[in-house]
Formats: C-alpha cells, sequence, structure tokens
C-alpha cells in the first residue's frame, strides 16, 4: 500500500481536541435532552445559562450567557429541528453567538465559566499538559521522538 505523509504534530494534537470537544457537545446534548427540567430552563427567553464559546485568538471556553432567542425550526427548510438552538449573549463582552444545545450547560455545572472546555474538572488536557501528552502518545505508538531533553523530567 502507499503510505501518506504524516500530519505535523501540532496539527495532530489539535485535530484530536477537536475531536474530543465534539464528542462532549454529543454527550452533553444527550443528557439534556433527557433532562426534561433542564429543556425547560435552557428554552426560557432571558434563562441564565453557561455556554461555550471560543474563536482564533482563544481557545474554546466556558462563559455566563442570557438566552436571547430559542431556536425550534430550520431556518430555510421551516422543519422542526431534532435539537433546539440558542441565540445567546454573553454579558460581559456584549457580543451575540448562536450555539446548540450540547454547547450549552446550567449555571453552577461542573464547567465553571472561563474554564477551558477541555480542562480542569471536566478531564481531559490543556495547554500545560499538551506537549508531555504528546510525548507520551509518541512513545506508546512507538514513535520515540526525542524532544532534546534526554529524560523525562518536568
Amino acid at each position: 500500500g502507499t503510505r501518506l505523509p504524516r500530519f505535523p504534530l501540532t496539527i495532530e494534537r489539535q485535530f484530536k481536541v477537536k475531536l474530543l470537544q465534539a464528542e462532549r457537545v454529543e454527550e452533553r446534548a444527550k443528557h439534556h435532552l433527557e433532562n426534561r427540567a433542564a429543556m425547560e430552563y435552557f428554552q426560557k427567553v432571558g434563562a441564565r445559562i453557561q455556554a461555550l464559546y471560543g474563536d482564533d485568538e482563544n481557545p474554546i471556553t466556558w462563559y455566563d450567557a442570557v438566552v436571547d432567542r430559542v431556536i425550534m425550526r430550520d431556518g430555510e427548510s421551516g422543519e422542526m429541528l431534532a435539537r433546539p438552538k440558542f441565540q445567546v449573549t454573553f454579558p460581559e463582552y456584549g457580543n451575540t453567538e448562536m450555539v446548540t444545545l450540547g454547547e450549552v450547560d446550567l449555571p453552577g455545572s461542573n464547567n465553571d465559566a472561563k474554564k477551558p472546555a477541555l480542562g480542569g474538572e471536566r478531564g481531559g488536557f490543556d495547554r500545560r499538559n499538551e506537549r508531555e501528552y504528546s510525548r507520551d502518545a509518541e512513545r506508546e505508538r512507538g514513535r520515540g521522538y526525542d524532544y532534546g531533553r534526554g529524560d523525562d523530567r518536568d
């Protein structure tokens, strides 16, 4: 077979983070759908929630938000959505974004506002552990890259 070139490690790590984030968003959405009280709360205009936000310059993080609008139908086809979407405002910054059910959570949940979505109590890894995680993963895959230190000290 043809051997394809490897992704650079930074691209591979970013891809893994995005896959993990997508899995967690999906799990959270399923959990919310099973929780009738949470669903009722999320669908109240003016409800104070937490929502994920990130951009090119900032990692995806939890922020306090307020529900401005609940979208139950597709804007183009008019068909009912399987899961509602939400237009939210982040009061601290004043910006408005559209988020999915898996990108919102109740205030006071295990995520704290302004904590990275994949760090802290949520599990996973954060930027401090990213290099260590990658080094260990490479060793486990037998690639054994030498990062120029010659030992395992941090």
